[in-house]
């Protein structure tokens, strides 16, 4: 698989601190936590040929944003800020995503 990128070429690693859009006005700052091919495969990130990036925000929610299939890019609402090789947590479980 094609490694994923964040929308000004950055190759996306775990960890990664990250800011992100809601709803086009919303920001929020948070962690790479789930990277599909990478992270064990988690049925909310990647189903049906759709795959998304996992980030956990710094307020305690999770998210997944979009990965264009043809490109391996994740959506441009994620902005990548620095790199962080402290533990970044998890990504809530398909049950508790319900």
């Amino acid at each position: 698989m094609e490694p994923i990128r964040y929308s000004d070429g950055t190759l996306v690693k775990m960890g990664d601190r990250v800011r992100t859009r809601i709803f086009l006005f919303f920001k929020e700052f948070g962690r790479v936590v789930y990277i599909p091919g990478i992270s064990p495969q988690h049925a909310m990130m990647e189903h049906n040929g759709i795959k998304r990036l996992g980030i956990k925000t710094d307020t305690g929610g999770s998210g997944g944003f979009w990965i264009d299939p043809k490109t391996n890019v994740v959506i441009h609402t994620v902005t990548f800020l620095k790199r962080d090789d402290s533990e970044p947590g998890k990504l809530a479980t398909t049950e508790e995503w319900d």
